[in-house]
């Protein structure tokens, strides 16, 4: 119910930004469309997923030193599908990502849950950085309204509090997890009644990574580094193809409203990554077609992707059902 609801509200959204930015200025942008620099975006797009992949191995490795590249990246392909799709963008495929490692590999399913766990740290570090900048940038955009500048600069100021509370937790070997558990009194849910002890065993494997694997934690910052950099390589050529030669504080600024629109619980985003880009280039270039047009092409690209995830969710499905037969 609550999935049908957040889809109507992207819905309506979408068409009120389609029609407020009107279907001839998205046009004459798509019109002008430079075909080689869209191509060079989507292959930049896939080497993101290799280069998430690389990030995610590092730590995988600790725990298992057979598995194989290519594995990995049809379940980072899966996930992406998933949480794509889910109205929680950046975790939605999470857990199924740690259920198709286990039944992969020889990795149970809680330390699978870990390495996942570690990853997203990592990721939302990196994305935290880039929304601080974004935030500096856009309270120089007199035209900017402040409600979106009061949102963005709570959920910046939230997501940090969220991660220092991590890591101190998990350098001082505190169990801050399992302590929320009890503190909410979930244990008093049936269903939920073992899953206190998944979550010890889990902080328990945390704790010990950031001890003894701090090597590999650093490589896989190195390889999230270089993640972000081909971010903004994508971000840079698809305005190219939309005939924009982008500032570097442009395209922090463009990078940022993906990330506030993804947080925001609607499938994909839907609406909302459209109104945002809109209002952006809006108030920067007097231009809202192009934002339209920008998260179009985002869009398409995305919706390939998730296909393909599909298709590698269907097939795997279809080798679990074998196996149990």
């Amino acid at each position: 119910m609550n999935l049908a609801i957040s889809v109507i509200i992207g819905v309506l959204i979408f068409i009120f930004v389609l029609k407020s930015v009107g279907g001839k200025n998205i046009m004459d942008v798509l019109k002008s469309i430079i075909p080689l620099y869209l191509l060079l975006y989507f292959i930049l797009g896939v080497c993101g997923f290799f280069l998430a992949t690389l990030r995610w191995k590092v730590l995988v490795n600790v725990y298992d030193k057979d598995v194989g590249f290519f594995k990995l990246l049809k379940q980072v392909f899966a996930c992406f599908s998933i949480s794509y799709l889910t109205p929680i963008a950046r975790i939605g495929g999470e857990p199924l990502k740690a259920f198709m490692l286990s039944k992969e590999t020889k990795i149970d399913t809680k330390t699978a849950a870990t390495t996942i766990i570690i990853d997203k740290a990592i990721e939302f570090t990196g994305s935290i950085m880039i929304g601080i900048i974004g935030l500096y940038l856009i309270f120089y955009i007199p035209e900017f309204p402040i409600l979106p500048r009061i949102a963005l600069s709570f959920l910046i100021a939230l997501s940090i509090l969220v991660l220092v509370g991590f890591y101190r937790s998990v350098i001082k070997k505190k169990r801050s997890f399992s302590y929320l558990f009890n503190l909410f009194k979930l244990y008093k849910i049936k269903k939920l009644r073992k899953f206190n002890k998944s979550l010890v065993y889990v902080e328990d494997k945390l704790n010990n990574f950031f001890i003894q694997h701090k090597k590999e934690f650093l490589f896989s910052c190195f390889f999230y580094l270089l993640f972000g950099i081909f971010l903004i390589l994508e971000t840079k050529f698809l305005l190219l193809g939309l005939g924009f030669n982008a500032s570097l504080k442009m395209i922090i600024l463009v990078m940022t409203v993906i990330g506030i629109a993804n947080c925001i619980p609607v499938p994909a985003a839907l609406g909302f990554l459209e109104a945002g880009q809109s209002s952006l280039f809006l108030f920067t270039q007097k231009n809202a077609g192009m934002g339209f047009s920008f998260s179009l092409i985002q869009r398409t690209r995305s919706m390939f992707f998730v296909a393909l995830g599909l298709v590698i969710i269907s097939h795997f499905g279809g080798n679990q059902i074998i196996k149990k037969k």
